[in-house]
């Protein structure tokens, strides 16, 4: 990652943001970069980068700022992952987490969508956390 911060950071809400912290980097490679706590050890802020890219992951701190599993599953956000190879290695590694392949991969021009769907450029697949 270059010096400089990313223009823009997303920041993702869970309800148990710290288990989304492990399920991240096991699931998708994302690496922790920042984790700070308070007294009680709860998470105040983290963020965790994917090659040049960072997301900052935290808890549901309002009535407006929830998980997709507080609102029954809804997708509020989306966060885009371009992968360039190893796809079905990235699928695999995913599946080996506990994510649910909704679509595996296959060759296409352009894809979009949420991180808790990874779908790489190049392939059409989704996956979404159990």
């Amino acid at each position: 990652m270059s010096a400089q911060r990313p223009t823009l950071v997303p920041a993702l809400c869970y309800r148990d943001p710290k288990a989304a912290l492990k399920w991240l980097e096991a699931a998708f490679g994302f690496e922790t970069a920042m984790v700070i706590t308070n007294a009680e050890g709860s998470l105040e802020h983290s963020e965790m980068r994917f090659g040049d890219g960072i997301i900052m992951v935290g808890t549901e701190w309002t009535a407006d700022h929830t998980s997709p599993a507080s609102i029954a599953g809804k997708n509020t956000q989306t966060v885009h992952v371009h992968l360039t190879e190893d796809i079905d290695k990235h699928c695999a590694r995913a599946k080996a987490a506990g994510a649910v392949i909704v679509q595996p991969p296959r060759p296409s021009s352009m894809v979009t969508g949420p991180i808790a769907h990874a779908i790489p450029k190049g392939t059409s697949g989704r996956s979404r956390r159990r």
